[in-house]
Parts: structure tokens; C-alpha cells; sequence
């Protein structure tokens, strides 16, 4: 069965060399090595290469690459097309870079996608343009209790003296409208300037 990342995803030979030895130097409990999105289809996102510790990420999925157990989100497989992991040699000796070139593209998911990737999109496409007329923008931290969506401003709307209203007055109101599953919106703590 073909897997749906592996034509999409290069390790470049340099990147599993390097990447072999420090897994099999891991604890018991590490199956490999596991590729994250922050953030996808944002203008914030970002993709990072971390350990897949048993248990860790239910939700993610393996697949072999040249012997190299790699893990993902499946949610995440359109923003993670043509991911390409090189390794470059330092001055202190070598770092791992990512290329995603899809990782902001904003797709729009299917209705039965997660919570969190609709409101993220949400978020991006009807809300971001908006505040960025401001230089300000916003993302979402977390759904809580199913029912709670916790956002966290940045830009200039980080630390305004507006961003409360803001919040209360346009980014709720518009977040409940088109997800009536949500009943609180709420900010991360920010300081006003």
C-alpha cells in the first residue's frame, strides 16, 4: 500500500545519516522521528522535527523512509507536500533545515476536518486580513472543553490597549457566528502598552 507522504516527503541522504545514529541513541520508547506543524495554513506556520516517543502523539501516523521510521499528522498531509529535510554542515558542526513549501497555503479543510484546523483557517482567511490593515494578527492556542477557543493576538494587536474590544466586540461575535460549538473566546494574557 502506498503511503500518502511518501512520494511528497525527501530526507536527503546527509539528513538520515545524520538522523540515524541520534535515535538509535535514545531511550527505549523512542520509535523515530516525528514531523510537526504549527500553525498550518498561517501565515505563522511552521514545520519542526522532534522524537516520536510511544504515546506520545495518538493521532500521528508512520511511515519508513529508507529504514527511518518517520510520524506525522494526517490532518496535516497537504501542508506537508514536498517537504524536503536537508543537513547542512556549521561552523559547530551540522543542523537539520526544513523546506515546506505548502505549510502556508491556506486549505480550506473538509467539514469533518478537527475543530482546530477549521477555526485556524477561520481565523486566517475572515479575521487575519482584517487586523493586519493594523499590522496585528491572531491564532488560535487551543480549543478547550470542547467549547473554549483560547487565541493568541500578535503584531501590533499584542500588548493594544484595543485588543480587548477587539476581541469582545468582532473576533467573538464573528468565531461564534460560524462556530456555534463555540460558547467562549478568550486571549492568552497580554500587557497593555
Amino acid at each position: 500500500m502506498s503511503h500518502p507522504l511518501h512520494a511528497a516527503i525527501t530526507l536527503e541522504p546527509a539528513a538520515l545519516d545524520y538522523l540515524r545514529p541520534i535515535v538509535a541513541k535514545q531511550p527505549a520508547g523512542c520509535l523515530g522521528v516525528r514531523v510537526y506543524v504549527l500553525h498550518p495554513g498561517t501565515s505563522l506556520a511552521h514545520a519542526g522535527l522532534g522524537y516520536a516517543r510511544e504515546g506520545e502523539h495518538p493521532d500521528e501516523v508512520p511511515m519508513d523512509v529508507a529504514g527511518l521510521q518517520v510520524f506525522y499528522n494526517p490532518a496535516h498531509v497537504d501542508f506537508l507536500r514536498d517537504l524536503r529535510v536537508s543537513c547542512q554542515k556549521t561552523e559547530t558542526g551540522q543542523r537539520l533545515k526544513l523546506v515546506a513549501p505548502h505549510i502556508k497555503e491556506s486549505i480550506a479543510p473538509p467539514a469533518d476536518a478537527p475543530l482546530e484546523r477549521r477555526i485556524s483557517h477561520f481565523l486566517e482567511t475572515d479575521i487575519n486580513p482584517q487586523l493586519a490593515e493594523h499590522q496585528g494578527s491572531i491564532v488560535l492556542h487551543a480549543v478547550e472543553n470542547g467549547d473554549t477557543a483560547l487565541l493568541k493576538f500578535g503584531g501590533s494587536c499584542h500588548g493594544c490597549g484595543s485588543a480587548d474590544l477587539t476581541l469582545t466586540e468582532f473576533i467573538s461575535v464573528r468565531l461564534r457566528q460560524h462556530f456555534p460549538e463555540i460558547a467562549e473566546v478568550r486571549a492568552l494574557a497580554h500587557t497593555h502598552a
